[in-house]
């Protein structure tokens, strides 16, 4: 199965997320959508986004994806996964622990400019095919 890893602060989910996760499931560019909510932001101190706690996003995570149907989950892999959260980690660790998917990122356009700060996006970008949404 294709699953776009959709990861974010979603501190609060809006419907922006909403009509990403739509957009992708209904263009066919995967079979599932997996919501997932950054545990400690790689960033924090850096930008100026507070987050909402772990568990209050999860749940409002899972609502959003209630409200979207099937074709859209949540996983809150990052919650046992070393902190601050790495894209790159998370993206090897779901491959290794359901190595039958395939496994691309979901972004905004806007990260975009920050992808040279990131850990190893230039694997990222070769290993798991990023989906680019322009906002």
């Amino acid at each position: 199965m294709r699953i776009a890893v959709y990861g974010g602060s979603f501190s609060p989910p809006h419907v922006g997320h909403a009509m990403v996760a739509s957009w992708v499931r209904w263009t066919g560019q995967a079979d599932q959508v997996w919501l997932l909510p950054v545990f400690r932001h790689a960033f924090e101190g850096i930008h100026s986004k507070t987050l909402a706690p772990f568990d209050e996003r999860l749940r409002w995570c899972e609502a959003l994806a209630t409200d979207l149907g099937d074709g859209v989950a949540v996983c809150d892999v990052e919650r046992d996964l070393p902190s601050p959260s790495f894209t790159i980690t998370t993206l090897l660790h779901l491959r290794a622990a359901y190595p039958q998917h395939d496994f691309r990122l979901l972004v905004g356009a806007d990260v975009l400019p920050q992808v040279p700060q990131w850990r190893d996006w230039s694997r990222i970008e070769a290993e798991f095919s990023p989906i680019v949404v322009g906002r």
